[in-house]
């Protein structure tokens, strides 16, 4: 049953085409924005609203893109110029680029760093969802071990603090050494 809903999953990614770093929708649009949401899409969501970025990942049989696009731009201070939209209409596609941010981001350590954090605040205030931020949450903890053990995860030990899911790698000498030789290819049966 719960793989699925997991089905249902679909997301709104928007970005600018420059970089920038400010917020696509202020703190106050937000709050319309959100509600909005709530009054027009059968189903759950969660918003991520950053200096990168702006994303509604929401959990419905029905595709509300344009619906959601729409209202954004009635929102945002910004033209549709200047702005890149990413769709993503089921859970295999939005997993791969889901985990691609994380992974791009950990290329620029502070602006990793701001968004893990950003994650853990969303992860509480969407404690209820049943679909949504669960599968998300997936998404994350499996970018951060993919990270972790390829050893490209920056801030790990205040990343690892701030994670109560996620642990330590093996910190023995010994046991990495181990590790690495069990996965090398030619112990692979």
């Amino acid at each position: 049953m719960e793989h699925s809903k997991s089905k249902l999953l679909k997301s709104v990614v928007i970005r600018f085409k420059n970089r920038q770093k400010r917020l696509l929708i202020s703190k106050n649009a937000l709050n319309n924005f959100d509600f909005f949401l709530q009054k027009n899409i059968e189903g759950e969501f969660v918003i991520i609203n950053s200096n990168v970025g702006f994303a509604v990942y929401y959990a419905s049989e029905k595709n509300y893109s344009e619906l959601i696009k729409q209202n954004i731009l009635k929102h945002c201070n910004s033209s549709i110029e200047e702005l890149a939209f990413l769709y993503d209409l089921n859970a295999n596609s939005l997993k791969v680029n889901f985990t691609q941010v994380f992974i791009t981001f950990s290329k620029y350590p502070q602006l990793f760093l701001a968004y893990v954090k950003k994650f853990v605040s969303l992860r509480k205030r969407y404690n209820s969802s049943r679909i949504v931020m669960p599968q998300l949450s997936c998404f994350y903890e499996q970018a951060l071990k993919e990270l972790q053990y390829s050893g490209k995860l920056p801030f790990a030990k205040k990343i690892i603090a701030l994670n109560s899911n996620f642990k330590e790698p093996y910190s023995s000498p010994l046991l990495i050494s181990l590790a690495k030789k069990m996965t090398t290819q030619e112990h692979i049966n």
